[in-house]
């Protein structure tokens, strides 16, 4: 009975995590999704590009926007919940 009760409660604090996660990425795509977003990328890349004759082009300046560029392609790459039902493949009977 015991491990009955403690699977339930196991259950209900991942429902907690899930529901939190989904607020949150809600919240992101909502953000990353406006035009202000957008031009503060745009802004952030054109800093980087002025900045590269004070570092010298070096490696570890080219390993800022690489490193930027990977994690916000990784994360951009994730299925977003709200989303994840119409992404499913439809098993529908051809009509025929």
């Amino acid at each position: 009975m015991e491990s009955v009760n403690k699977r339930r409660q196991e259950k209900v604090a991942g429902a907690g995590f899930k529901e939190t996660f989904r607020g949150f990425s809600k919240r992101t795509a909502d953000l990353v999704g406006t035009p202000a977003a957008f031009l503060a990328a745009v802004g952030l890349i054109v800093v980087w590009a002025f900045s590269g004759p004070s570092f010298h082009f070096s490696d570890t300046w080219q390993l800022v926007i690489n490193t930027g560029t990977t994690i916000i392609t990784f994360f951009d790459g994730l299925p977003h919940p709200k989303y994840a039902e119409s992404r499913q493949p439809s098993y529908s009977p051809k009509a025929g």
